[in-house]
């Protein structure tokens, strides 16, 4: 399954609405605002397919700014810019997203003539989710070889075929479905994932698969670990900084905490593309990362008299809770601001 689908002979973007699964239900998209709403309602996730997804967005406006004939480029450019600016601000975390845009922006500022731009976008969105698939299987092989047989493997938020642009394997969750396919006695615990619930996605698509899959709520991670149920904890990122800092989905931190007060290996599974270069945690300033989080007050029913609710979208986890980070250049291990230098000079 995959998590949108272009239509060429109507030109729209459907994505499937993972705020619906297990039921199907589909979203389309005919113009920017239409991928904007599907970025912030979640009816998209997961960095490498919300890029995709950006992509296509870009797409669907330079489609309505040729209907309208802004063909001048002078004129034109500056709104894919102003729309690329958009789409970055949908989802802070997800480095993929602003690099993806870039770099498409970069390749539109060399065209000569407006009529290209569209199919040039395309072809780019095209690209991206063909290079997806050959990642996505080499940072499974790359995670295979920590995974040992009769294994239990403790997974956070999704990260699976849903959750990237070709829709096959997924960063962690590919570790997971590849170790399946190898034949592996694994058994596989997922986290609910509050609030948005996305470890019932990844259940949904691991049962699919016929693997051994159980769901548990958020609270039960430390009487498993303390029961020494688990083996280890693998998960995806949304970034991550030159210094191994991990922005991720909200649990990820307390998870990481848990996990090594047990002893137990926390990996974080990623594309090269994830990771923030540039920047050290002391470089991301205090509002970009309070826009990492989700505010908003509770249902009546559930907090009554109007009690505000705080529901943190994202945390950070820093480096010395992490025991390796897979990409599909190999394993990174600590110190991370060696081996994510090495990384970057190597590419």
């Amino acid at each position: 399954m995959k998590p949108f689908e272009w239509k060429q002979d109507t030109q729209t973007l459907i994505f499937v609405d993972q705020r619906a699964l297990p039921s199907l239900e589909y979203v389309t998209c005919t113009k920017l605002e239409d991928v904007l709403g599907a970025i912030k309602n979640m009816v998209v996730r997961g960095a490498p397919a919300i890029a995709a997804a950006g992509i296509y967005g870009l797409a669907l406006h330079a489609k309505e700014l040729l209907r309208t004939e802004q063909k001048n480029l002078t004129k034109f450019i500056p709104e894919l810019k102003s729309a690329a600016t958009r789409l970055k601000e949908t989802r802070p975390t997800a480095i993929n997203l602003s690099i993806v845009l870039d770099n498409v922006l970069g390749g539109v500022s060399k065209l000569q003539n407006a009529d290209k731009v569209l199919p040039y976008i395309l072809r780019e969105a095209e690209l991206l989710i063909e290079e997806d698939l050959r990642i996505n299987f080499a940072i499974a092989e790359n995670g295979l070889s920590l995974i040992k047989d009769n294994f239990a493997i403790l997974t956070h938020c999704h990260t699976g075929g849903l959750a990237v642009a070709s829709g096959m394997y997924g960063t962690a969750q590919g570790i997971i479905k590849l170790a399946f396919e190898k034949r592996l006695n694994i058994k596989v615990f997922a986290t609910e994932t509050r609030p948005y619930l996305q470890g019932r996605i990844t259940a949904f698509e691991l049962a699919k698969d016929n693997v051994n899959i159980t769901i548990i709520t958020d609270n039960a991670i430390g009487i498993l670990m303390y029961r020494k149920i688990i083996d280890c904890v693998i998960l995806g990122a949304d970034r991550v900084l030159n210094t191994g800092h991990v922005f991720n989905k909200i649990g990820t931190y307390t998870l990481a905490v848990i996990a090594n007060y047990h002893q137990i290996p926390f990996y974080v599974a990623l594309p090269i593309s994830t990771f923030d270069f540039k920047n050290n945690l002391e470089d991301i300033t205090i509002e970009e990362r309070n826009q990492n989080e989700v505010r908003f007050c509770g249902n009546q029913q559930i907090v009554p008299n109007n009690v505000p609710v705080l529901n943190p979208a994202f945390d950070i986890t820093p480096p010395e809770l992490i025991t390796a980070l897979i990409c599909e250049k190999g394993v990174l291990y600590p110190p991370f601001k060696r081996s994510i230098t090495a990384l970057r000079d190597s590419i």
